[in-house]
């Protein structure tokens, strides 16, 4: 596995940075296509978001139908909160 980002790499990892708590897949891709100014297909942010997710760069929590992603650095909390109790 190569150690060096590609650029839609860190392209979607730069919006799930900036995005924190909103880190959700339209938000990403509609972050990811302003910043790179052009079209992209979701399931390109998809795909990158897992294998960035099977590369320890990312986690992510499955709630309901929404799936929130966070940067998988020790002790943060952005978007792994648990959901409130009740849902």
């Amino acid at each position: 596995m190569a150690d060096v980002l590609g650029a839609f790499e860190q392209a979607v990892l730069l919006a799930v940075v900036r995005l924190r708590d909103e880190a959700y897949g339209r938000a990403i891709l509609q972050e990811v296509q302003a910043r790179l100014e052009r079209d992209v297909a979701a399931g390109a942010v998809h795909a990158t978001l897992e294998r960035l997710e099977s590369k320890g760069l990312l986690a992510s929590r499955a709630w309901a139908a929404a799936r929130r992603c966070a940067p998988a650095v020790p002790g943060a909390t952005i978007g792994c909160n648990p959901p409130a109790s009740g849902r």
